[in-house]
């Protein structure tokens, strides 16, 4: 060390960077804890180092070390010194960091940092520090580091804070720090530090505590925070079951592990008030809250059906139009858009005698059944419709024990038909849907050859 002080003095440069480097590798080689004189000292002569290249920003870090160890600047730094330039622009003390954390060694481990043993790691953020690791007086490990954050593989820290031990590190000495540092260049740091043990409180506190730290301002633990809250969250919305709590849970968790089975539950229970209503104002209040909901298919057909009953009742063309219009691609809707036009369906024409069971479906809805067969196709049949309201024709065949049916209606007039329609399976939906409406658009049902 005196090698290196006295090179500086004398203006070797080079030389007393090879004699500081070697000091600092003794030093961590050290059996023994280090003398905070001696470190200081050393801290003085890092600082000179640094100014000497005329690096301000790389001396302070050392000077703050030796002021913390209250060890006085050397006789030769004279005012022309570049290191004094490098003082009289020192920039504001970096606080004490490594809050709510505590040593976790065994029994004998003794922590010593920068010549002190210590209990709490407590040290200066932002500044070198020399650590040293004994196991009762035997050396462990030694090694220099940057600013309060201690390396997880070479020393354990538990998270739990000793109670009484330190004010430094927790909330109100953050909060205190602040109020006296307002402009300070660490104050993006001490709002972490802040930030770390409002959460560690929050933790501590369980639900309300957890609440409390998102209604505040979190800075880096706000998903944590919400994705410990999610699951008490969601049991709480479950248990209540109503459509207030689902709704807040999915407010406050729009993106989390039990979003979709929150969603899932809102939907069961907006289906479940509709059809307990069982009114077209419920259904379309179903839609308009769950317009891809799981029952949203079935919920236009209900609606379809008692809107299309009401608009029938009273043959209001503008609502049967408008009906046609809301539920495009349904049975509803086509038989909507055939009465807005003023079209009634009153006979099915058939051919051959493989169409019992169409010809009872028919019959079930009132329909006229006409049997005729066209000599220029014989599985085709047409008939003027008596009321002048158009003519329908259909087709039904047999393959292989299954049965299918085809039609068409034509409005007056018309040189091709208005609305087309494709059954398979006489017992199937589809085929009972096609035969009860008259008329489905084909795009909507082509399930049949």
């Amino acid at each position: 060390m005196d090698r290196a002080a006295e090179a500086f003095a004398a203006g070797g440069l080079v030389e007393g960077e090879l004699a500081l480097a070697a000091v600092r590798r003794d030093l961590a080689c050290l059996a023994a804890p280090v003398d905070p004189a001696v470190l200081g000292a050393v801290a003085w002569l890092e600082a000179e180092e640094a100014a000497l290249h005329h690096d301000a920003d790389a001396a302070w870090p050392w000077v703050f070390l030796a002021r913390d160890l209250r060890v006085d600047p050397p006789p030769h730094l004279q005012r022309a010194h570049p290191l004094q330039s490098a003082l009289a622009y020192l920039p504001d003390a970096p606080p004490i960091g490594g809050n709510g954390e505590a040593f976790a060694e065994p029994g004998r481990t003794r922590i010593v940092v920068d010549g002190q043993h210590l209990e709490l790691p407590r040290v200066r953020e932002g500044i070198p520090h020399l650590v040293q690791v004994f196991d009762g007086r035997d050396p462990v490990v030694s090694w220099w580091q940057h600013g309060a954050r201690f390396p997880g593989d070479r020393i354990a820290l538990r998270v739990e804070l000793p109670a009484g031990k330190s004010k430094e590190g927790s909330a109100a000495y953050w909060e205190s720090w602040l109020r006296e540092h307002p402009d300070s260049r660490w104050r993006g740091y001490a709002l972490d530090q802040l930030d770390d043990v409002r959460f560690r409180e929050a933790l501590a506190s369980g639900g309300a505590g957890l609440e409390a730290y998102l209604d505040g301002d979190p800075r880096h633990h706000r998903d944590a925070a919400l994705g410990l809250l999610e699951p008490m969250d969601f049991a709480r919305a479950v248990l209540d079951g109503s459509r207030a709590s689902l709704s807040g849970f999915l407010e406050a968790h729009p993106d989390g592990r039990y979003t979709g089975e929150a969603r899932d539950a809102l939907d069961a229970l907006d289906w479940e008030l509709a059809t307990e209503q069982d009114t077209a104002t419920g259904y379309a209040r179903y839609l308009e809250r769950q317009p891809r909901g799981r029952w949203a298919p079935e919920a236009h057909q209900r609606l379809a059906s008692r809107r299309l009953a009401v608009a029938a009742s009273r043959d209001d063309r503008q609502a049967l139009a408008e009906i046609a219009v809301d539920h495009p691609g349904t049975v509803q809707g086509a038989r909507a858009r055939a009465l807005a036009q003023g079209v009634r369906i009153q006979a099915l024409v058939v051919a051959g005698d493989t169409n019992e069971p169409i010809v009872q479906e028919a019959r079930q809805l009132g329909l006229r059944v006409e049997r005729a067969v066209d000599a220029a196709d014989p599985g085709r049949t047409t008939v003027d419709d008596p009321a002048g309201t158009g003519r329908v024709w259909s087709r039904v065949a047999e393959v292989d024990g299954v049965t299918y049916a085809r039609g068409e209606l034509w409005l007056p007039g018309s040189r091709a038909p208005v609305f087309t329609w494709r059954a398979s399976g006489i017992d199937d939906v589809s085929a009972r849907e096609a035969l009860a409406a008259g008329m489905v658009d084909l795009e909507t049902w082509v399930g049949a050859p």
